[in-house]
This record gives structure tokens, sequence and C-alpha cells, in this order.
């Protein structure tokens, strides 16, 4: 549903840049929320984090005080969309990784 969606979009904007994010990632989120304070990460970033924020889902879940009949919709979507990324794979991940130019490996804490 709807609400599902616009749910798992907030909390991807919110979570983001504290737990979900690679310690290589950060510098360039950093720089990114520093120069937009209205910064969405849903914006910019793609189905590799999105995935991210879906395998952690299931323990946030479970800490939650979400009831538990939402609890299940929540769970049933989220197995839909692991179902569409499935399928839809190639169109939707990256193939490949561009390597971090000698610049922003300068900006990483040694």
């Amino acid at each position: 549903t709807r609400e599902v969606a616009e749910g798992l979009k907030g909390f991807f904007d919110a979570a983001l840049g504290k737990m979900l994010l690679y310690g290589f990632e950060r510098p360039q989120y950093e720089e990114e929320v520093a120069q937009n304070p209205k910064f969405k990460a849903s914006k910019v970033y793609g189905a590799e984090h999105l995935l991210r924020l879906l395998v952690k889902l299931p323990a946030i879940l479970k800490e939650s005080n979400i009831p538990e009949e939402k609890v299940k919709v929540i769970t049933d979507k989220v197995n839909e969309l692991f179902k569409f990324m499935q399928k839809n794979g190639t169109a939707i991940f990256s193939p490949e990784y561009e390597p971090a130019t000698k610049e922003y490996l300068s900006k990483l804490p040694s």
C-alpha cells in the first residue's frame, strides 16, 4: 500500500546516515547533507542502499512498538518488494561501481 511505501521512504531517509552506509560512503553523504540540510537520501541513493534497509528491517520491526497486524502488512509488502527487486535486478541494481577518485580517497580518515 501507499502507506507502507511512504513509511519505508521516510525511514530510509532517516536511517541512511545512521545505519545503512559503509564507512567509505560516509564522507560523501556528510558533504551532501552539509550542502543541503533538506537533503533526502531517497532522491539520491538507490536499490543497493534500500536493500540494506530491507535486510535490517525484520530486526527493527521486532524491536518496535508497531502493532502485530501492521507488522504483518509491512512484512508482506516488503516480501513483494524483494521479489520485484530479484526479478528486476539487472534494471535496478548498478552493474558495477566506479572506483573512487584519488581526491575522494584523500578525504577519508586514515
